[in-house]
């Protein structure tokens, strides 16, 4: 047999095991299990995904079954059929490639446990961040790809209309709220978001090895993520972190409210693979998934610092725990940045040379990361040049 003829019957058979398995989904008795399984596997297009899965939630919400009859007279079953059929004919013509995507999507459907990103509406995975207070984790071994990982997610959020605020350095993208010190953060909170209004907010934050390692479960640095986690959900926002390993570099905090509730996981477990737990609103989804395409974003990872904690976050949330409305929040938080201003100036007049080197010494050997992020960091700290922190910084000790 011709390569040609070996690569269309390789293609045909994939299709054929595709239909089969969309055809048995369907025969079967409708559960909304199932009916997950088929919008995971065969729909395309997100105004669709988002259509089926609020009809379910509300059917499930008031008790009642698949059966039950809509407002058009039709019953959920026969609604979601029509639909669905309709899907899987746009997955297998218009947004398949004609010769190679159907091997693939068919192929890997067939292998036990494992999924291919491309047989994925990729927009499932971000699904449960439209919602307020989420939280969730991408955790791996450094060279797994979790950053690049991080923005691929981040290109799927905002085709949802999330609003990103992130300490990756990337190039290119203006609605992207970059930040480095958690004073900047709130600030842009503050001013382009209230707590009730329809725009979701998602802080993504790398490096947090740095900032939770859970063998100092009771250090300032912890208790002051896990305050960030607090407030943040206060807001209205969502929080995704990026560690090593989700159980040493996790708070203890925000790992029972990953596992115990509605919490994102996506574990790398190489380049192109991932374990991927969601739970939520929107989305309920556990499997592994493979052939993950790299971002398109253009990122940088080099000489990326942990976030500064510039404020003390322990005293915000004492504060703003006995505030009960937004606004009040709001002013608290306004009076808490206008503080750390008029402290920062003080500090930039008072620090000596020496003291500026002794305290890029004590960054290096408490936080364990080079001369030269340490440097940066005191640099924006005190507002003096980076070139003259690193000149004290050598000429004194």
């Amino acid at each position: 047999m011709r390569e040609e003829e070996k690569a269309w019957e390789m293609k045909k058979a994939a299709a054929q095991d595709a239909a089969y398995k969309f055809r048995k989904l369907m025969e079967s008795d409708l559960t909304p299990e199932k009916v997950r399984l088929v919008i995971q596997h065969f729909f395309c297009h997100d105004d669709r995904i988002s259509a089926v899965l609020r009809a379910l939630h509300k059917i499930e919400m008031d008790g009642k079954n698949l059966y039950a009859k809509m407002e058009d007279g039709r019953t959920f079953q026969q609604w979601f059929e029509e639909i669905a059929y309709q899907e899987y004919m746009s997955k297998f013509t218009y947004f398949a490639d004609p010769t190679s995507m159907v091997l693939e999507m068919g192929s890997k459907l067939a292998e036990e446990g494992a999924i291919s990103w491309h047989m994925l509406n990729p927009s499932l995975f971000v699904a449960n961040w439209r919602e307020k207070g989420v939280f969730g984790v991408i955790d791996g071994a450094p060279g797994h790809g979790k950053t690049d990982f991080a923005c691929l997610l981040m290109e799927e959020m905002m085709k949802q209309g999330i609003h990103i605020k992130t300490n990756i350095k990337i190039d290119g993208v203006q609605n992207i709220f970059i930040f480095t010190r958690i004073s900047q953060l709130l600030k842009n909170v503050l001013e382009n978001h209230k707590y009730d209004d329809e725009k979701p907010w998602i802080a993504i934050i790398d490096e947090c090895a740095q900032l939770a390692n859970k063998k100092r479960a009771m250090s300032e640095r912890v208790i002051q993520f896990e305050n960030l986690a607090r407030i943040t959900r206060k807001l209205g926002g969502n929080l995704l972190m990026i560690v090593h390993n989700f159980h040493r570099d996790t708070p203890s905090l925000l790992q029972d409210w990953i596992l115990d509730g509605y919490g994102q996981r996506y574990i790398k477990k190489g380049k192109k693979v991932a374990l991927i737990e969601l739970k939520g609103e929107n989305v309920k989804f556990f499997d592994f998934v493979q052939n993950i395409p790299p971002t398109k974003l253009k990122f940088y990872t080099t000489d990326m610092a942990a976030v500064q904690f510039d404020i003390d976050m322990r005293k915000l949330w004492d504060a703003l725990a006995e505030a009960k409305r937004y606004e009040d929040q709001r002013k608290i938080i306004l009076q808490f940045l206008k503080k750390r201003r008029k402290e920062g100036n003080k500090k930039k007049a008072k620090l000596s040379p020496e003291e500026i080197a002794m305290k890029v010494k004590e960054i290096v050997e408490s936080e364990d990361i080079s001369a030269s992020a340490a440097v940066n960091r005191v640099a924006k700290e005190t507002g003096i040049k980076a070139s003259t922190v690193n000149s004290y910084y050598y000429r004194y000790l």
